[in-house]
């Protein structure tokens, strides 16, 4: 296709410059928009396991360094496992705070390793020293000061996971007769450690294990590594080292003449926390350094579902798994007793509620509820309060007026004159919703049409309501209504028609965020809590959330299609689906996704310490979906961009993708002013990407 080209928007150079992009467009579609991460990272893996295969069969054993090598923790940085002491008993006893606790176990440790320096020379320490420092500050009976030595393991213990992919070429060393080694850069007594270590299924006797605090030697300097060589009668040119560090690891096999390989998986360069206050750091460390677990190695499973994967387990995860956690803690504090899950993303939340249950049946008990804007507005008209029906359509994009009226199941032949007065050519004119909502609100107010329309309505609201009683809804019985919340539009179409039809309930609405849109006066018996935005507020975080709106509803939602009406079938209420077109690959997609929020889930929920996450603020539960919301990386921008906006238009559209090769300014700017990800279409790695940019900027 030619290149459209403004030369008033462009100088010479800048032609230049856009002719030479256009050029490489089609040599090199398919490396565009690739991830930033350097391909090197599979390619290390695949050299680390070449190396492993033809090392392995030289040596007689395998020692690997603990900490990021055989195993991992679910927080960010080390010390960040001391916020967490105060969970457990003694620590929950005193009075002391969760933040005076912290700065107290490092202080004592530091300490204890100057003093053991002067004592002995060496600054490798045990927990019992710490502790007996930590006990003199606190004033702690030694009973108090044991109960403490085993919180700190039982600590340990929670936050302990093993490296998997280490842990399976240690299995498969261990079934070739290579005796396996641990050397353990620790203050933890070596019983509690092997039991972890057992647990975590590496094959070891307590022979083969060996702690820095145990031999008063350090690993470093390689003598570690010596003495277990001694002590086993194994030379050290017979020990394949396995670690992480590029000088510790490295440095330590160099010294004691052993073979050394350094493995890609660990994962010990992650960033800090970003909130360095302790009141909410634990949070953070805890969310992250889960999600950090979690990852997957580049080619266990394949690249494009590792990608859905991580995803779902570290930019939804987070976020969602809190919100479900504040949806527990509600109906706590307000006594619910039964809950439902609306739409089509109320089944993803569903389920997720379920993965809480598991660790908390009394929780009340929940189900899904078939819910849709389509569904529940339409029955609104005539009730007191009614959305204006332009509002079913704000999502659809450009399409014939036609198809809108066959939205609402009228046949649009029966109304070519209130088409013509309303200022449309033909049926078949299009119309963009969100762009000409007034004109699509003049053709709605047709009599002929507003009055189809109103029989329509409450015939639908007939069956709607019976639908509600057969699911139990109106009940006196506390109720919780959840969905993503944003304007609230079908849990307030719902109560508007209860409202009409004089039902009693005993329902509240609980949803993710709200926008100022969610306010509805006229309903007097309207109740709503939110968890990241209430109303809009506060707006930084609304702003921010809003530009991943589509985004949002696009990954949340389920395979099924949404709900057009209800109707009767074999002597109950059904809900009747608006067919979508088939679209295999999205649904593969969405569904790893799912899988991968589930784990995360799983992981956090298995966990006793997820209590403390209970009051976690949003901007850390949400922090990284706003950033994929906002500054998604070029891949992220590429594949999420291509997905089809899963809003219930009967043409799915993608949320940001270029369509076709045209570097025309006008064009580029009528795309992003129309598309409903507009960060996607910024972060791409292609030329229209960067011109956009330039575009963006100079109207900024």
């Amino acid at each position: 296709m030619p290149t459209m080209l403004s030369e008033s928007a462009w100088s010479a150079q800048e032609l230049a410059a856009i002719e030479e992009l256009q050029k490489k467009v089609s040599a090199t579609r398919r490396t565009l928009g690739l991830s930033t991460t350097p391909v090197s990272s599979t390619e290390q893996e695949t050299e680390f396991l070449r190396l492993w295969n033809e090392l392995l069969p030289q040596v007689q054993a395998v020692s690997l360094t603990l900490w990021d090598t055989a195993l991992q923790r679910t927080c960010l940085q080390p010390d960040d496992r001391f916020l967490f002491l105060k969970t457990f008993p003694p620590f929950t006893d005193l009075p002391l705070s969760r933040e005076q606790i912290y700065a107290l176990r490092i202080q004592a440790e530091e300490a204890a390793r100057q003093a053991g320096r002067q004592q002995t020379g060496s600054t490798e320490i045990t927990l019992d020293e710490i502790y007996e420092r930590l006990g003199r500050e606190a004033g702690l009976t030694p009973p108090q000061i044991s109960d403490c030595i085993q919180a700190e393991h039982k600590l340990e213990c929670l936050l302990a996971r093993p490296l998997v992919p280490i842990l399976q070429l240690v299995q498969s060393a261990h079934a070739q007769n290579k005796t396996i080694l641990i050397l353990a850069d620790t203050v933890l007594g070596k019983n509690h450690l092997l039991e972890l270590l057992l647990h975590a299924g590496y094959p070891l006797t307590a022979d083969t294990l060996f702690t820095t605090a145990e031999c008063r030697t350090s690993l470093a300097n390689g003598s570690l590594l010596r003495k277990a060589a001694k002590a086993l009668s194994i030379p050290t040119h017979q020990i394949l080292h396995l670690g992480h560090d590029p000088e510790a690891d490295a440095t330590a096999a160099r010294l004691a003449e052993a073979p050394c390989l350094l493995h890609p998986y660990s994962t010990s360069n992650s960033p800090s926390a970003q909130h360095q206050s302790l009141d909410v750091r634990h949070a953070e460390s805890l969310l992250r350094g889960t999600a950090r677990t979690l990852t997957f190695p580049p080619s266990l499973p394949p690249d494009d579902q590792s990608f859905w994967l991580q995803l779902g387990a570290l930019s939804v995860g987070p976020m969602l798994t809190c919100f479900t956690m504040w949806l527990a803690s509600q109906w706590q504090r307000q006594h619910i007793q039964h809950a439902y899950f609306l739409g089509r993303s109320g089944q993803l939340l569903h389920q997720l509620y379920q993965i809480l249950q598991q660790h908390h049946p009394e929780l009340p008990p929940a189900e899904h509820l078939h819910a849709s804007r389509r569904a529940y507005l339409l029955p609104t008209l005539g009730c007191q309060y009614s959305p204006d029906l332009p509002t079913l359509f704000m999502g659809h994009g450009a399409c014939p007026v036609a198809e809108l009226l066959a939205q609402l199941d009228l046949d649009p032949t029966l109304f070519a004159t209130a088409i013509t007065k309303a200022g449309f050519h033909s049926p078949e004119t299009p119309i963009d919703p969100r762009q000409n909502p007034v004109r699509l609100q003049r053709l709605f107010r047709d009599p002929d049409l507003l009055g189809a329309l109103t029989e329509r309505a409450q015939g639908e609201r007939e069956i709607l309501l019976r639908y509600l009683q057969q699911q139990r809804l109106t009940t006196d019985c506390p109720t919780a209504l959840v969905d993503l919340g944003w304007n609230n539009t079908a849990t307030k179409s719902l109560l508007s028609i209860l409202h009409h039809e004089e039902i009693h309930h005993n329902l509240t609405g609980f949803h993710l965020l709200t926008l100022p849109g969610a306010q509805a006066p006229q309903l007097v018996d309207y109740r709503y809590h939110s968890y990241l935005s209430h109303n809009g507020e506060p707006l930084s975080l609304s702003q921010t959330l809003s530009a991943g709106r589509a985004l949002l509803y696009t990954l949340c939602a389920a395979d099924h299609p949404p709900v057009r009406y209800f109707t009767h079938l074999h002597n109950s209420i059904k809900p009747l689906y608006n067919p979508l077109p088939p679209d295999p690959e999205q649904t593969a997609q969405l569904n790893t996704l799912h899988q991968g929020i589930f784990a995360y889930a799983h992981a956090i929920f298995h966990s006793p310490l997820h209590t403390t996450l209970l009051d976690t603020p949003p901007e850390i539960a949400t922090a990284e979906f706003a950033r994929l919301a906002i500054t998604p990386t070029p891949e992220e921008a590429r594949k999420l961009g291509a997905l089809h906006y899963l809003n219930g238009a009967p043409r799915p559209r993608p949320l940001a993708l270029f369509s076709h090769d045209t570097l025309s300014p006008q064009e580029l700017l009528s795309t992003y002013q129309q598309a409903d990800w507009k960060p996607g279409l910024l972060h791409q790695h292609t030329p229209q990407s960067w011109l956009l940019r330039q575009l963006v900027e100079q109207e900024i």
